[in-house]
């Protein structure tokens, strides 16, 4: 293809996706305004934290952690929108179509969305009845559904119609469909969003955010009702003992432990399964990480299966350097009573350059210090929860920068 033709493209392309429509900044306040029914389904509440020991003498990650220690979060609304529109995605538009920024967690997910941005007419179709849109901006990570959807949703069931229906990903994952079933909505009542499709239903029950996705913030005692339900009926009766278990990114494309192979003969010797999430089944996934007590692994939607796991569990995350610390593990711990120990590796060679999610590597010692720490009688072990392996490192300022990288053979800039 010639630079012109190229060219060209990239100018329809822009045109194409250049459209700007009004924005909903507030659904509470145009609800009112509108004398559409709105009622408070979860009150407003408060999480007081406090950031790993071992942070301070690492201000860059001290400082990132430090904002996540002390916040309040808003009550949680249930709006009855009639008219109301969704697009894939989980965009939602109001019958004079201001598309819905509570639809994702930040304004700016709305803003570059090819769903709020495209000039061209979608299919459009007309759906009767009460609905719920449980097509969430991130729907389709495992991660995300377990942590942010369910939660948003499990407070608004009761709540709803006994004549609900549900619009559900699409594609309809298994996992999403058998998690759905175990709190109680029924696949027969879940119909997917067609792709490329704006659905326009009777009523919408639009339910806002508990908590924020972005932070990983939830309300713990909805977490561990969540928790509750889902292992009550998809998990093992009875304790099933304690397991030490390793969860390998090795069938990822990005973030990966490049020395896994290397460092999985000690992990062994050190008591770890080594556990695949993707390959198995939510109910799969449950049993197993139902009786754990020390969970190891990168940074990645598999960690997510530590909500299964019972108060106490210890989790040890591994993190590449370029984007460490990311505060959501430490905050999903502490929100659900489990131990939290993050350690950050190394980047692969010398020059470095950007990468929204690179690989890493682990130093073989520091690991086996780590590790060792974790599996030791508690009376004997550090109370250290932050381990920074990057030689001193770190890329991230207090607003989440990136930062120069001091030793590196050249210098990078996102």
């Amino acid at each position: 293809m010639s630079r012109q033709s190229m060219s060209l493209m990239t100018l329809l392309r822009r045109l194409r996706f250049s459209a700007r429509p009004q924005l909903c900044e507030n659904i509470i306040w145009w609800a009112v305004d509108n004398g559409w029914q709105t009622q408070i389904i979860h009150e407003p509440f408060q999480l007081r934290l406090s950031p790993p020991v071992g942070c301070e003498e690492d201000p860059p990650a001290h400082a990132r952690f430090e904002p996540y220690c002390n916040v309040g979060f808003n009550a949680q609304y249930l709006v009855t929108i009639p008219s109301a529109s969704i697009r894939s995605g989980g965009l939602c538009i109001t019958p004079d179509r201001q598309f819905i920024l509570e639809s994702v967690w930040r304004p700016q997910q709305v803003i570059d969305h090819p769903a709020y941005r495209d000039r061209l007419p979608w299919r459009r179709s007309q759906w009767e009845g009460n609905w719920y849109s449980a097509v969430g901006y991130s729907a389709q990570n495992y991660g995300h559904w377990l942590w942010d959807d369910l939660p948003r949703l499990l407070t608004a069931l009761p709540h709803l119609p006994k004549d609900i229906q549900f619009i559900v990903p699409n594609p309809f994952r298994d996992f999403q469909r058998d998690s759905l079933a175990a709190i109680g909505v029924p696949p027969e009542r879940c119909r997917p969003i067609p792709n490329r499709e704006e659905v326009t239903v009777d009523k919408l029950y639009f339910a806002t955010f508990l908590g924020h996705p972005a932070w990983a913030a939830t309300a713990p005692e909805v977490a561990l009702q969540l928790r509750e339900k889902l292992v009550s009926k998809l998990g093992l009766k009875g304790d099933q003992g304690p397991r030490r278990l390793y969860v390998s990114r090795s069938n990822t494309r990005f973030r990966r432990l490049i020395n896994e192979d290397e460092l999985l003969p000690m992990i062994r010797d050190l008591g770890f399964e080594v556990v695949r999430p993707e390959q198995l089944s939510l109910m799969e996934q449950i049993r197993t990480f139902q009786s754990a007590n020390i969970i190891c692994g990168v940074f990645g939607a598999g960690l997510a299966n530590v909500i299964f796991s019972h108060s106490g569990t210890s989790l040890l995350e591994l993190h590449e350097p370029m984007n460490a610390p990311r505060p959501w593990f430490w905050q999903m711990t502490s929100v659900l009573g489990h131990e939290y120990q993050c350690l950050t590796g190394q980047f692969i060679g010398d020059d470095v350059a950007y990468e929204l999610n690179p690989d890493f590597m682990l130093s073989k010692s520091v690991f086996k210090s780590f590790l060792e720490n974790s599996v030791a009688d508690p009376s004997k072990r550090s109370a250290r929860q932050w381990w920074n392996d990057n030689n001193g490192m770190m890329v991230r300022s207090a607003g989440g920068t990136p930062l120069r990288w001091r030793g590196a053979k050249r210098r990078y800039f996102t």
